[in-house]
């Protein structure tokens, strides 16, 4: 849930960047960490289900590897 706050902070960066760098550059900005913290959203979602589901059904990583190769 906190990642989710950081990326809506982080998409109102360019409201507040807009006056000292351009409209431009402050766009890809927050493009660029738009797309890192999208990543690091999706990473831990991927984490967090393996975790949970080594907690419920007690399937170990390489299990997991073997249902979705």
């Amino acid at each position: 849930m906190s990642l989710w706050l950081l990326q809506i902070a982080l998409g109102l960066l360019p409201l507040a960047i807009v006056p000292l760098l351009g409209a431009v550059v402050a766009t890809g900005v927050a493009t660029m960490l738009s797309a890192v913290l999208s990543g690091i959203i999706s990473i831990a979602v991927a984490v967090s289900y393996v975790e949970l589901r080594y907690v419920k059904e007690g399937a170990d990583v390489k299990e997991l590897a073997e249902i979705f190769a």
